[in-house]
């Protein structure tokens, strides 16, 4: 089928459906696929496979445009947790001007409601105002928010997250961490629980999880995730292990062997039961970092080490 479209035509915005054009100055031979005729400012989806024949003509290749209905979309939510610390600040930057995909986002059209969970870095909220006053935002990012005292070693997180008008969320970014492997052998209690949360799970939204390299023995200089065995010597690295396998949904999360180590303080009774963790979703992503180093904080007063 070749249409006769005579007259402007501007192309707004390429969706999975095909390509959306805006009839600008209609005449009277721009007709529908179905035979019917569009007036100006009516906006149709171009069947994949459609081609620009010149200035006047498209060809469909034997499909129909369809009228396109513009609906109002509600925000993507995105959960970052650990906001204030090193990586969080360096992310919530980078998206708030940049947006999320960068030029490569194939989302066009889609906002974002941006969620900055924090524990406590007092100087956290002033340098986040002053960050955001002197640029401007990426238009995709329609708000963003942040929300303090988020302490994962408290049960009462994820009531926190909700009554700040957060009930469910698109993706999280889990960043918080208690990461520092001393404190973790003398509070394998609260490392559990801030490095293995299995009740962000409820949410029912992918997770992508910063993990560490510390999920192997450390004798060799090079490890390669699919050929090398993980068998973790602290509690650090366990309970990074564990919440890699929450996310994959293994029935184990520790072989006994990965449970052996050095260890004196943590023997797996704080390791949470597989039965009662919520069913991941299947598209997470697991991030295994060694040293993380850059450029300064976003932020004018930086981060403080495990402020999370």
């Amino acid at each position: 089928l070749i249409c006769a479209i005579g007259g402007d035509r501007t192309m707004n915005i390429e969706m999975s459906g095909g390509l959306i054009y805006e009839i600008i100055n209609a005449d009277e031979e721009w007709v529908h696929g179905d035979g019917s005729k569009l007036q100006s400012g009516t906006k149709v989806i171009l069947p994949r496979g459609t081609e620009i024949i010149d200035n006047a003509k498209i060809d469909f290749k034997g499909g129909k445009p369809k009228v396109w209905e513009e609906r109002q979309q509600q925000p993507r939510k995105i959960l970052i947790t650990g906001s204030s610390g090193y990586v969080g600040q360096h992310l919530l930057a980078s998206i708030a001007f940049q947006g999320i995909g960068g030029k490569t986002d194939s989302n066009q059209g889609t906002t974002y409601e941006i969620f900055l969970a924090y524990n406590a870095l007092p100087t956290f909220e002033d340098d986040l105002i002053l960050l955001l006053e002197h640029k401007k935002l990426h238009p995709s990012i329609a708000k963003i928010r942040s929300i303090s005292n988020i302490d994962f070693s408290n049960s009462e997180y994820i009531q926190k997250l909700q009554n700040a008008g957060a009930s469910s969320f698109d993706a999280i970014v889990h960043l918080a961490a208690l990461s520092s492997p001393g404190f973790c052998e003398n509070n394998a209690s609260d490392a559990w629980k801030v490095n293995c949360p299995i009740d962000l799970l409820s949410f029912g939204a992918p997770i992508i999880y910063l993990s560490t390299d510390q999920v192997y023995e450390g004798t060799k200089s090079y490890y390669q995730e699919d050929t090398d065995e993980t068998l973790p010597v602290n509690v650090y690295g366990r309970t990074k292990l564990a919440f890699e396998r929450v996310l994959l949904g293994s029935n184990v999360l520790l072989s006994e062997e990965e449970l052996g180590g050095n260890s004196t303080s943590d023997t797996g009774q704080y390791m949470p039961d597989t039965k009662s963790i919520p069913s991941p979703n299947p598209r997470s992503t697991i991030l295994r970092s060694s040293l993380i180093l850059g450029g300064p904080t976003p932020l004018k007063d930086g981060c403080r080490k495990g402020s999370f």
